[in-house]
Formats: structure tokens, C-alpha cells, sequence
């Protein structure tokens, strides 16, 4: 009994203890718990926070990517005005590389000054300043304090931004540096690892935005091309024989593909070109031009360089090379050219110039265009004199069998032959009119004649036999027996001597400069005549006086 009387007295009296013990342990842990866990969740928070805010930027860009797929622009100033605000920079601007030098593309809250100052001083890669650096080492550069910073010394930037903590992140395509991000803040505070990851987030989305553009544009650029180039191969195709309209066509796509003022297509003729074609040619050249059609080039002109090394000449700066196309700075208000040659066979045939009233260079892809321009222009004009010989050479069969008719039917009457001869001649020869002769003695006489001005014809018919001196198309021929092409009968010495026949022929019959032959196997027909004359048994002049000769078709 005393046992368990003592026993249980211990028990209980330990009991308590126990229990006091673990009252204790739950009043104090609750509150550590408490005190532990607060800071916690107010961070997680903030990070939950910043995550969803790092998202939805994230999700905007996007969205301005997708609907933007042309204009690059808005992606650009949408990323350096979320990554400035998520990062808390004053500052944020996107350099892109161009011809070796880092220029500025968007920028967020940088002053006019500063922007100006970067694009007049664009930064090649160096480690002297946070782009040159970045763009160095192609990777993330954090510079905490530039003026501490023993490398840097673009203080003239500085001055103008008056930034101090400095952030680079570069723009990478395939191991290649295409351009930096750069935050700056205007006190010494140095990001954070979380703000330099989220600045490379838009990094990367500013890289797939720049490739989708350029993707895009080269594939509109494309068909653009393929368009074009469509375009000129369907006028070649309805227009066999016609070169006009070839050229327009070639001209227009070629001045709106290179983003040009005008262009002019022009062929040579000997040490000169003569202009073929315009378009978009201003009034006063399109004027000069034509009171002055040869173009005669003069050393240092773009032509001059093209005939001496029949490749392009590209002169992206008139004003600074102005022997290249002096008429057309001046004429035409042309700042920048490029010349492409036609060629056929090694030898140069002509060519296509296209203008710009801006200064600057014509992109590689530019010059190939206009290049496959040109040589569809050689296609065309091969196609056209192809064309013109077999219609000439149709047209001279089919006349050639009109007077080979009419000789068979004549009876050996030579006026009909005469006047079919002259008629089929002057058509073929698109020439205004035609007169035949015949020896008569030591001179020749005008037997048939057709659409000849009636003065030239009295004119010729009061002389009767005429004796052509040296120096004269017919003094020529007599003496030659060969045919004889005279280009200006006015330049000629006889017309200069004021011989009749000359002048009856300039002045009367209104015979001008530049007058062409391509009739000559008309021509032949006569060497017909002996024969038709012998089945008479009579001399040709003898047989032409003894019979009644039609009056020649005036």
C-alpha cells in the first residue's frame, strides 16, 4: 500500500511537469514559426510578381513581333522601353552593326542630344566603350561606374548622356554580333542578376524580331524581283520586233525596285550613245536629251569608264566625282548612279543607268537586278533584229515574186518592170521616193520614177541625159559599178559645188541626213534586165526610145 501510495503521488506530481513542458514548446514555436516564415513569403511574393510582370512583357513583345512581321521599328522601341522599365534603368538604347559600326536603332528616354551624338559617331567594336566592349567579347558586359572604369573613355558619350552604371547585352545570329542592348542608369547602381537575365530575355526576342524582318523583306524582295522580271519577259514575249516597250517596262521595274528617281537606257552608236528610252527623267533632261541625242562621253564619264572596262560603274556620290555624269547633276538633279553594261558577245551594245537624287551606295542585290535587266534587254534586241531580218527577208521574197510576175507578163515592156521594181524598193526601203536610170551613152537618163516630187522630176527630165561628175551617187556608181550609199547628200562635196543634181535633190526633193539602205537585194533584180531585153533582140536604150515609156508615178 505505501508503495503504491508513493508511487503514484510521483506520478502525478511528474505528470505535470510533462504537461508543462509541452504547453511551452506549443506557446513558443507558433511564434518562431511566425517570425521565420513572413520575410519568406513577402519575397516569394515579390518574385512570384516580377515573374508575372517578366511574362507579360514577354507575351507584349511577342504579340508586337507577331503583328509587326514588315515593320521592325515597333518591336524594337516596344523592347527597349520594357527592358528599360523592368530593369529600372533611366536609359535604354538598341545598337545595330552597319558597315562595320554599331549605330543606334530605337531608344527610351535618351535625349535628342545623345541620340544624335550616336548616330553622327557610330562605335566600332573595342573595349574602350560599353558597345565596342559588348560587341568584343560577345557576351553581357556590366560596367558599375564608367568613370571608374580604366578602360573606358568615351567620356564624349558620357557627357552627352550623363549616365554612370552601364549594362551591354549583345545581339547574337549565328556567332555574329548584329547589335547590343545597352541600359544606363545616371547613379552609380549596378544591376542585378535577375534584371541582366531579363535584359537577355529581350535580347534574344530582338534578334528573332530583326531575322523575321530580314527574312520577310528578302522574301518580298524576292518576288518583288520574280515580279518584275515576270513582268519584262511577258512585254518581250506580245511584243516580238518591238523594243520600246520592252525598255519602259525594264526602266520602270528597275528605277522602283532600286528605289531610284529615274533611269535611262541608251545604245551605242560607234564612240557615242544614242538614248533609247527614259523613265521618270526629269523635264529638262528628258529636254536636253532631246535637242541633244548623242551622248558624246567625255574622259571621267560614267559611259567614258564603261566603254574602257565594259563592266558596272557605280558612283554612289556625283557630287564628289563630277566628271561622272555632269548633265545629269545638272540636268537631271542626279546624285548617285549606277551604270550596267549590255553586252552581246564581249562586245558593248549599250547601256542601262539608274538615278538617284540622294547620295549613297546601290545595294548588291540592286546592281544584280539591273544587271538581269540588261541582259533581258540583249535577249530583246537580238529577238527584234532576228525577227526584223526574216520579215525583211519575207517582204523582199514576196516582192521579189511580184516583179518576177509581172516580168514574166510583161512582153518584154520594161516600163511595168520599172515601176514595180521602184515601188517594191521604196516600200522595203521605208524611203520617200524612187527613180531608176539607165545608161545612155557616156550618162544615164530617168526612165521610171516613183512618188518623186514633181519639181525634182521636171527638174531631171530637163537635162535629159545626165552626166554625173565624180563625187556624185551616180558619178559613183558609174565609175564603180558598184552600188554607192551616201548617208548626207548635203555633206557631200558635189552638193557643196552646187552641182545641180545635188541641190535639185536636197533642196528639191528634200533628200536629208541619215538616210538608210537595207533594200539592196531589190536591187538586184535589175541584173534581170539583160535578159528580159535580149528575148526583144534590142539594146535597152534603143528599145526604151522606139517604145512609148508610161509617165513615171509621181
Amino acid at each position: 500500500m505505501r508503495r503504491r501510495t508513493r508511487a503514484g503521488p510521483e506520478r502525478a506530481k511528474s505528470r505535470p511537469r510533462k504537461t508543462k513542458t509541452q504547453k511551452g514548446r506549443r506557446l513558443r514555436d507558433p511564434s518562431a514559426a511566425n517570425h521565420k516564415t513572413q520575410p519568406d513569403v513577402a519575397q516569394l511574393t515579390r518574385e512570384r510578381d516580377e515573374a508575372l510582370e517578366q511574362q507579360t512583357a514577354t507575351s507584349e513583345v511577342l504579340q508586337v513581333i507577331s503583328r509587326s512581321a514588315f515593320d521592325l521599328q515597333p518591336v524594337l522601341d516596344t523592347i527597349v522601353r520594357t527592358a528599360s522599365r523592368l530593369c529600372d534603368a533611366e536609359y535604354a538604347v538598341i545598337f545595330r552593326l552597319q558597315d562595320g559600326r554599331y549605330s543606334p536603332a530605337a531608344a527610351n528616354n535618351a535625349s535628342a542630344e545623345f541620340i544624335q551624338h550616336a548616330a553622327q559617331n557610330p562605335i566600332p567594336p573595342g573595349r574602350s566603350s560599353l558597345v565596342g566592349r559588348t560587341a568584343l567579347k560577345r557576351t553581357t558586359v556590366h560596367i558599375p561606374d564608367c568613370l571608374a572604369d580604366p578602360e573606358y573613355d568615351y567620356f564624349d558619350y558620357q557627357k552627352s548622356g550623363k549616365y554612370r552604371t552601364m549594362l551591354g547585352v549583345p545581339l547574337m545570329r549565328e556567332s555574329v554580333p548584329i547589335g547590343v542592348i545597352g541600359l544606363l542608369r545616371t547613379t552609380v547602381k549596378p544591376f542585378t542578376d535577375r534584371q541582366i537575365d531579363v535584359v537577355t530575355t529581350f535580347a534574344n526576342q530582338a534578334v528573332i524580331a530583326i531575322e523575321n524582318a530580314r527574312l520577310l523583306y528578302e522574301l518580298r524582295e524576292s518576288l518583288q524581283q520574280q515580279t518584275a522580271t515576270a513582268d519584262v519577259l511577258k512585254v518581250i514575249s506580245s511584243s516580238p520586233g518591238e523594243l520600246a516597250p520592252v525598255f519602259e517596262i525594264m526602266l520602270a521595274n528597275a528605277v522602283q525596285i532600286c528605289g531610284a528617281k529615274f533611269g535611262v537606257m541608251s545604245l551605242r552608236e560607234g564612240d557615242a550613245f544614242r538614248v533609247t528610252a527614259t523613265h521618270g527623267a526629269p523635264p529638262a533632261f528628258v529636254e536636253q536629251r532631246r535637242r541633244e541625242p548623242l551622248i558624246r562621253p567625255t574622259p571621267g564619264h560614267n559611259l567614258e569608264r564603261m566603254v574602257r572596262t565594259k563592266e558596272v560603274v557605280h558612283v554612289p556620290d556625283i557630287l564628289a566625282d563630277p566628271k561622272s555624269a555632269p548633265m545629269l547633276a545638272k540636268f537631271g538633279g542626279a546624285k548617285a548612279l549606277v551604270n550596267v553594261p549590255l553586252r552581246k558577245d564581249g562586245d558593248l551594245i549599250g547601256s542601262i543607268v539608274i538615278f538617284r537624287q540622294e547620295t549613297g551606295p546601290f545595294g548588291g542585290k540592286q546592281i544584280e537586278l539591273v544587271k538581269n535587266f540588261a541582259a533581258q534587254a540583249v535577249i530583246a534586241i537580238e529577238n527584234t533584229r532576228l525577227l526584223n531580218e526574216l520579215r525583211e527577208s519575207l517582204e523582199q521574197q514576196t516582192a521579189t515574186a511580184d516583179v518576177l510576175g509581172i516580168i514574166s507578163s510583161s512582153s518584154g515592156e520594161l516600163t511595168p518592170v520599172f515601176n514595180a521594181i521602184l515601188e517594191n524598193a521604196t516600200r522595203l526601203c521605208e524611203a520617200k521616193f524612187g527613180v531608176l536610170f539607165l545608161a545612155d551613152g557616156e550618162g544615164v537618163r530617168n526612165v521610171a520614177a516613183h512618188n518623186v516630187p514633181p519639181a525634182l522630176i521636171h527638174a531631171q527630165r530637163q537635162h535629159g541625159v545626165i552626166h554625173p561628175p565624180a563625187g556624185t551617187p551616180l558619178g559613183d556608181v558609174i565609175r564603180t559599178k558598184q552600188m554607192a550609199h551616201i548617208a548626207d547628200l548635203a555633206a557631200t562635196q558635189a552638193y557643196e559645188a552646187r552641182h545641180p543634181l545635188l541641190v535639185g535633190a536636197v533642196e528639191v526633193g528634200g533628200i536629208g541626213a541619215r538616210s538608210t539602205c537595207r533594200c539592196s537585194g531589190m536591187m538586184n533584180l535589175l541584173a534581170l534586165l539583160p535578159s528580159i531585153v535580149r528575148r526583144s533582140g534590142r539594146s535597152p536604150t534603143n528599145r526604151l526610145r522606139s517604145s512609148p515609156i508610161s509617165p513615171p508615178r509621181l
